[in-house]
């Protein structure tokens, strides 16, 4: 096989498995009441999740069960590291440890008290763990993939 042909098929691979790496987590997502262990579950949520050539974007858009609505954004680099976080309008301290292309660990500081929240993408669902600092598990939230 000559060079240029060999060096197409690994760009093209390369393009094939990047694509599949976005496939696997980009679109919308609904809040799935049913399977969740969330002790006062959201009346909705709904969350967003894209990412261009540099970096991963989540957007996170819920109305409370007492009605309140929250949102949500975060964006940060591919490989992980500083993320700009914007809760209800105000920005947030936070960072991304990426251990795979579906699983990403956000650490969000807002005030004296640290919470890491896991984002893991499986297949058509999205499990997202909101636990303290130490690794106490405070609720599990699963969202279905729409089409």
């Amino acid at each position: 096989m000559s060079s240029k042909l060999s060096a197409f098929c690994l760009t093209l691979a390369a393009v094939a498995c990047a694509a599949s790496a976005a496939d696997l987590h980009d679109g919308t997502w609904k809040f799935n009441r049913d399977r969740s262990n969330i002790d006062r579950p959201p009346q909705e949520q709904t969350v967003v999740i894209s990412e261009d050539a540099t970096s991963r974007h989540i957007s996170n858009r819920q109305i409370e069960s007492s009605g309140e609505k929250v949102t949500i954004d975060v964006t940060f680099p591919l490989a992980g590291g500083k993320a700009n976080t914007v809760i209800n309008g105000g920005p947030v301290e936070s960072s991304v440890e990426v251990t795979n292309p579906a699983r990403w660990i956000l650490t969000v500081s807002p005030g004296e008290t640290a919470l890491k929240v896991i984002f893991d993408v499986t297949g058509k669902e999205l499990h997202i763990t909101a636990m303290t600092a130490d690794g106490e598990v405070q609720s599990v939230s699963v969202f279905d993939l729409q089409q």
